[in-house]
């Protein structure tokens, strides 16, 4: 093995930090824990979160007063041509408000039709106007008000690193290797718990708005060590 430049001892490692990563952090601070979020670009600006500009889908009704959580979970179903998991779809539409809600406690800040009625538009495969935005940069606002709590829970963000292996013993993850991607140290990363948040594989198409990070590198981390 390479010469270890440095070692980091956390309780809950969080590789990825965009707006997956970064909720987790906030939720896995709340139990009193050292946690540490390891992310291969800017923290906060890089990613796909931070580039979405069409919107966040809820259902609540603001506009379309007879949207509800039902039609937004056939929609979903129907846009996912059934391939999706449903249960999971039923907690995405089940907690999409109050994730909402959440992000403007964080100081997230959307367009608002009155002080207490956030603006709602259409967007791609919904029969009602459906989709919460600050604009055309709701990625952009979401990652600032997610950047913002991860700061005040005091969470340890380490930037411009990309974990590049888990670590098993006895049938279980012990730890990760890294590499500083600016100094070009080789750094091991040990924890008690680990959350992979590194999204999508985008970068898989020779055409794709996806960022360079999307190059479905903790998919292959997990199958490496056994993951389903």
């Amino acid at each position: 093995m390479e010469t270890v430049d440095d070692v980091y001892q956390t309780d809950v490692l969080i590789i990825g930090g965009g707006g997956a990563g970064a909720r987790a952090a906030i939720e896995a601070k709340k139990h009193n824990v050292d946690v540490l979020v390891v992310v291969k670009g800017l923290f906060g600006r890089s990613g796909c979160t931070v580039m979405a500009e069409g919107g966040y889908n809820a259902a609540f009704g603001f506009i379309d007063k007879e949207d509800n959580e039902q039609y937004h979970f056939e929609d979903t179903v129907n846009g996912g041509r059934y391939l999706n998991n449903q249960k999971l779809v039923e907690i995405l539409v089940g907690q999409a408000k109050i994730r909402i809600i959440d992000l403007e406690r964080f100081g997230g800040a959307f367009d608002r039709i009155t002080p207490d009625k956030l603006s709602q538009r259409y967007f791609g495969g919904q029969r009602f106007r459906r989709t919460v935005h600050k604009g055309d940069r709701t990625g952009h606002e979401i990652m600032f008000a997610l950047r913002e709590e991860v700061t005040r829970q005091n969470v340890d963000v380490l930037e411009e690193v990309a974990i590049t292996s888990l670590l098993t013993s006895e049938g279980r993850v012990v730890g990760a290797t890294g590499l500083d991607l600016i100094h070009g140290r080789f750094l091991l990363f040990r924890a008690k718990a680990f959350i992979i948040a590194t999204g999508g594989a985008g970068r898989i198409y020779s055409i794709t708005t996806n960022p360079f990070q999307k190059s479905g590198d903790g998919y292959a981390m997990a199958f490496k060590v056994g993951a389903e």
